[in-house]
């Protein structure tokens, strides 16, 4: 089972969840799950940090360096789940890899939510799954680990209606309509 996440990591963004989630459930079922974490050694501190939280762990977490975009999408092609994290500090946020990930059909976790957008588009668009906390992260990856050992679709099917909303276009109309009032 493949996790990835892309991109760089802030100081803001609690990945400890997920990474205290799979380390207990690779103690407690012995499954094999890797975690890519690419390009997340962009800020020397944050790389730091993720070192101390996978020491003993890096058979399973992987740390990669930033790498071109095609390099990226063979990651993707091999992933189960793409891991977001929402932005403690910036509430509101809609951040592009949301929307990256979502172009490429695969699930998405986002732990912990941010309580704001990126919850509403997942919810919205049934394009992954949220976690809140370490039994919430671990029962949906134990779920996803049985449906995906019965070779079943690990989401039933993402909304892709819901993309309309989020187009420039759309995004525009939007803006010319607040700034009418």
């Amino acid at each position: 089972f493949v996790i990835t996440y892309a991109g760089t990591l802030y100081e803001y963004q609690k990945i400890e969840i997920l990474i205290k989630s799979i380390q207990k459930l690779h103690y407690e079922f012995r499954k094999k799950i890797k975690v890519y974490f690419i390009g997340v050694n962009m800020i020397p501190k944050e790389y730091s940090r993720i070192k101390k939280l996978i020491a003993n762990f890096e058979d399973t977490f992987i740390i990669k360096e930033r790498i071109p975009k095609k390099e990226l999408i063979k990651y993707y092609e091999k992933t189960d789940l793409l891991f977001l994290t929402g932005y403690k500090k910036n509430k509101g946020w809609f951040p592009v890899k949301l929307i990256e990930y979502y172009i490429t059909n695969i699930p998405m976790l986002l732990c912990p939510s941010d309580n704001g957008e990126m919850e509403n588009f997942i919810k919205e668009s049934n394009c992954g799954f949220i976690a809140n906390n370490e039994i919430e992260c671990k029962k949906i990856l134990i779920n996803l680990l049985k449906l995906k050992s019965e070779k079943k679709l690990l989401i039933p099917k993402i909304r892709e209606s819901i993309m309309y909303e989020y187009t420039q276009e759309k995004q525009t109309e939007k803006l010319v309509k607040i700034l009418d009032k």
